[in-house]
């Protein structure tokens, strides 16, 4: 059985109005342990609120696309910006119209916001978002709302969600074979947190791009490294570069470019240089990077919006059901200055 208002009014003991005027932002009445109540029923519960019969056919009814960003430096110049072009380029030829949500949700939670957000004033939700597991009961709900959706950067996706993403396997062939023609053979690995569903396929393709060039190539137990922050800063961010430096690698693949970035920094603050001394790659080609002279692999940001956006027109048109789509898109080495041949063997 769908969950509806009463089942949230019956778990937490207040009317059906009151349930009505929380989800719905007219809570002023309300108290803030009861507004609280409320939105953890209806997550548990499972409950969106809709204006619409959730067994009616995915009928256009808005002609409006809703783009949920998970943290609102994503929607800011670079690969954020493209990718949302791309959307925009894709949504007009449709005859769509965007309603972004710019709000960081590091934990996923189904707050009123986004459930007034996701409240059927749109046909569809493209979520970029690489925190899958965070997001999945959410949009779990969706899918059983039948609400078209679908994720970008993001892997993994529950069934029903549709999802586009890059080849982060193929990336780090990329990146391993470029300081390998360097001269490169003792490569290190700088993870970052374990939330980023990317980091981790990064990760593994990074491990599998080691063993496939042959002999004489290093992934030595010191040359993985794990931070758990997103810049490597005071005293973590110190000993992290002190662990890469004494594991003797000549160049560190880093999980993103703010990785790479700060890595940078902690490097020449002991003395170092880049890359005379130890070479740095980085993933996703922020504006920062170019700044820099980072090298770093691009990901095809204007592409991935406009096929989210044009995959969830599909969707919301199509008169049956289709099977779930998961377009996976090649990346590009972009070479700069923060890689050269090792100064020793």
């Amino acid at each position: 059985m769908r969950p509806s208002i009463q089942h949230v009014a019956e778990q937490t003991g207040v009317s059906r109005m009151t349930v009505s005027n929380v989800l719905r932002g007219h809570d002023n009445r309300a108290s803030k342990e009861t507004r609280q109540r409320v939105l953890d029923a209806a997550r548990e519960l499972g409950y969106v609120p809709v204006a619409q019969p959730a067994t009616q056919t995915r009928q256009v009814t808005t002609r409006t696309l809703s783009v949920v960003f998970d943290d609102i430096k994503v929607g800011s110049p670079g690969f954020g910006g493209d990718t949302f072009a791309g959307m925009i380029e894709a949504a007009t030829q449709h005859n769509y119209d965007l309603l972004t949500l710019l709000r960081a949700r590091p934990h996923g939670e189904l707050d009123r916001e986004e459930m007034r957000f996701l409240d059927r004033r749109s046909d569809g939700v493209i979520f970029v978002s690489d925190r899958v597991q965070s997001r999945r009961p959410l949009l779990e709900i969706l899918v059983r709302h039948r609400i078209p959706v679908v994720v970008c950067y993001g892997a993994d996706v529950p069934p029903g969600v549709d999802s586009v993403g890059v080849d982060n396997a193929l990336a780090m062939q990329q990146v391993v074979d470029c300081l390998v023609q360097q001269g490169h053979k003792r490569i290190a690995f700088l993870a970052g947190r374990d939330q980023y569903s990317s980091f981790g396929r990064r990760r593994e393709g990074f491990e599998a791009a080691m063993r496939e060039r042959g002999r004489g190539i290093e992934l030595h137990p010191s040359g993985i490294i794990s931070s758990h922050q997103i810049l490597l800063h005071g005293d973590e961010g110190a000993a992290a570069t002190r662990q890469l430096i004494a594991s003797g690698a000549t160049a560190v693949v880093c999980a993103n470019d703010l990785l790479a970035l700060s890595l940078w920094d902690n490097i020449q603050n002991q003395g170092l240089r880049v890359p005379q001394d130890i070479s740095i790659v980085g993933m996703d080609n922020l504006i920062e990077a170019g700044e820099k002279g980072l090298t770093t692999v691009a990901l095809p940001a204007l592409k991935i919006g406009t096929a989210a956006a044009e995959i969830i027109a599909r969707r919301i048109e199509q008169e049956s059901e289709s099977p779930d789509e998961h377009i996976v898109l090649a990346t590009t080495l972009i070479e700069r200055d923060s890689v050269c041949a090792p100064a020793r063997p």
